[in-house]
């Protein structure tokens, strides 16, 4: 009986830290009974080493703010794509945000490696809740088109760490009730 009130204690804090971790505030005392529940335990003390400091001190980047956000980097890197090599001078930036705003983007089974496709298909992990896949797809750009999507892409891995820990902790406290039965 022991272990199994360890085993629910232990299911409690990480219900505790998923939804401070949804809620977008930090979770930095979460993580902290967290770590105390665990006791010992190397798996959970490692999962929890995962997450950065920093993101816990000060909380994660809410679903919204992550949409919100590649729409910005979507739009600018779409504009950019949208620049003939050779003519990356006022005007033609101009042209390409015009252009930006007037040619319809591929859709979301678009193939190849043009900026314009792999923002279509991460365009497309995002409306289906697949952050690690937007991530993915957004690594691939490459040169302007990337630095562009660095601050998106550093946001995006910080949600994404803290959201995996959650669900790393939750698969493993799943196994923790299942030797129990």
């Amino acid at each position: 009986h022991v272990r199994c009130a360890a085993v629910h204690k232990l299911a409690s804090k990480v219900l505790q830290l998923e939804q401070a971790v949804l809620s977008k505030g930090k979770f930095d005392a979460e993580l902290a009974d967290l770590r105390h529940a665990c006791g010992s335990d190397d798996v959970v003390a490692t999962i929890i080493h995962t997450v950065p400091r920093d993101s816990a001190a000060r909380g994660v980047p809410s679903k919204r703010e992550i949409d919100t956000l590649f729409r910005t980097a979507y739009d600018e890197v779409y504009a950019a794509a949208l620049v003939k090599p050779g003519n990356d001078t006022l005007g033609g930036r101009v042209m390409s945000k015009v252009m930006s705003l007037i040619i319809a983007p591929p859709g979301s089974g678009a193939i190849g490696d043009s900026p314009e496709a792999i923002l279509a298909r991460a365009d497309a992990a995002l409306e289906d809740a697949r952050l690690e896949v937007a991530v993915t797809e957004m690594e691939k750009l490459q040169g302007l088109h990337k630095e562009m999507a660095d601050d998106w892409l550093a946001v995006a891995r910080k949600r994404l760490v803290a959201e995996q820990a959650v669900t790393n902790l939750r698969a493993y406290v799943t196994s923790l009730a299942r030797e129990l039965e």
